[in-house]
């Protein structure tokens, strides 16, 4: 994708390589005008083999520079049309003779492209040059200057008229031209930055993703997204213009138009709030527009990023326990290092709880357990309903330390006085075992705990070594 300086200097190219050629086209297509008007017109006075031999060389002339790579020099070297145009007026003006009707016509067209590929100021620059080419004719023929001092006047005052128009002209077309490149540069920078947001924004860093967005698109030197799908509140720390945008829905410019808050309009409303700071533009409204449209493919990307997540989030819960369920499990078991514990628990004589109170109480404890197991594990562990009344916990990093901590649970649990206990089996994982077999080793540490008495927790002879004697602590 072309940048803004490599598109304006694509545009700069192409116009003086133009430029170039029209010139050349115009030594041509003089010459060309001349030899043909030959044969009709024989004035007298007029050196006709000079003419002839003069009309040639223009031809030549502007067929050879038709070909130079202008585009690789700076403008200025195009004026090395001028004085080779001015000197080939002046020859075929001596040529004609002084008393010729076409004297001035071509200093006039030749200011003229003066005027449409210099800057301003540069055809006055040139009237010396012409005043030259005008005069030095009429002294060759030694003609008295005094009848030709108004039409002089009058040549220069056209050429440098027509000239200065032009260029004023020009350049206003010049700075279109640099912010036509500078637009297209921004809506191929919008249309990136859309393709980049429909291919999904990561939720770990969703927000510096469109910040980095919203600093290449608007040319800032800072952004910042403040996200509120629940609550369109003030908060302590917003900018007067954050505050703004998120409780009207409406663009707010900051002081000197140098910041912005945008805000995101998703399907229930305001659900954030882009902020730039440090904006250089020269239109507010354009700048604007474009903040704009870029605010709604980041609030259709956020709204997917919630939707996705959602889903993901619905598909792996439980929805009973609010644990996580037996998918959530294999992917926690998928993420297992070595000296992380496998804990699988299963509920005492729970069948005797349904059949006795009913399904809805079994169901009451099984939340109750969940909430329990939710609260009582760090954030860094994982923690799912297995199945039935099962449930696997992965405990990072616990080794040795996990018949301790879970036995502790245990015993916290029984506590609350709940309807039924828990058993429990416990195995670290390996380096050199799958993370399967380690479950294995804690299902059957469980079913040895079951087997046992029930209401303790059992690890496998491979997890720990020794035996530590404790009430209601079973060591395999």
């Amino acid at each position: 994708m072309l940048g803004r300086y490599d598109l304006w200097m694509a545009a700069i190219a192409l116009s003086q390589e133009l430029l170039g050629r029209v010139a050349a086209l115009m030594f041509v297509a003089a010459g060309l005008a001349d030899l043909l008007s030959r044969p009709m017109s024989h004035p007298e006075g007029v050196n006709a083999g000079a003419m002839v031999a003069i009309d040639i060389t223009i031809v030549v002339v502007g067929g050879m520079v038709f070909f130079v790579p202008w585009q690789r020099w700076r403008r200025s070297a195009l004026f090395a049309y001028v004085p080779v145009a001015l000197v080939s007026v002046a020859f075929r003006n001596w040529a004609l003779g002084p008393d010729n009707p076409t004297y001035a016509m071509y200093f006039v067209v030749t200011m003229a492209w003066v005027g449409v590929t210099f800057r301003s100021g540069t055809a006055s620059a040139c009237a010396p040059l012409i005043g030259g080419a005008y005069v030095v004719p009429m002294l060759m023929h030694h003609e008295s200057m005094n009848h030709a001092i108004g039409y002089l006047v009058v040549t220069l005052s056209v050429c440098v008229v027509v000239g200065e128009a032009l260029s004023w002209l020009a350049g206003r077309l010049r700075v279109a031209e640099k912010v036509d490149a500078a637009r297209l540069q921004d809506m191929q920078r919008l249309v990136g930055a859309s393709e980049d947001l429909a291919r999904g924004l990561d939720g770990s860093n969703a927000d510096a993703t469109v910040s980095r967005l919203a600093k290449i698109l608007l040319r800032a030197r800072g952004a910042s997204v403040v996200l509120s799908p629940m609550a369109i509140a003030a908060e302590p720390d917003q900018s007067l213009e954050v505050a703004a945008a998120r409780s009207d829905g409406r663009l707010a410019w900051g002081e000197g138009h140098h910041s912005l808050a945008v805000p995101l309009i998703g399907s229930a409303g305001v659900i954030g709030v882009i902020e730039v700071r440090g904006l250089r533009h020269d239109d507010a409204d354009y700048t604007a527009d474009l903040a704009r449209a870029f605010a709604t493919q980041v609030a259709l990307a956020f709204e997917r990023l919630w939707v996705t997540e959602s889903l993901i989030d619905a598909s792996l819960r439980d929805e009973l326990t609010g644990l996580g369920n037996r998918r959530s499990a294999s992917a926690a078991l998928g993420r297992v290092a070595p000296d992380d514990a496998l804990v699988m628990i299963d509920l005492d004589l729970f069948k005797r709880v349904n059949d006795e109170f009913g399904h809805a109480a079994g169901d009451d404890v099984l939340r109750r357990l969940g909430a329990f197991l939710r609260e009582a594990v760090r954030d860094a562990d994982a923690c799912a309903r297995y199945g039935g009344e099962e449930f696997v916990l992965v405990l990072r990093q616990a080794g040795d330390r996990a018949v301790d901590i879970i036995d502790r649970l245990r015993e916290e649990w029984n506590a609350t006085l709940p309807p039924t206990t828990f058993s429990a089996g416990i195995a670290v994982h390996r380096a050199s075992r799958a993370p399967g077999a380690t479950l294995r080793l804690a299902d059957a540490a469980l079913y040895e705990a079951k087997r046992a008495g029930r209401d303790r927790v059992v690890a496998d002879s491979e997890s720990t070594s020794g035996a530590v004697p404790h009430l209601g602590l079973s060591r395999a």
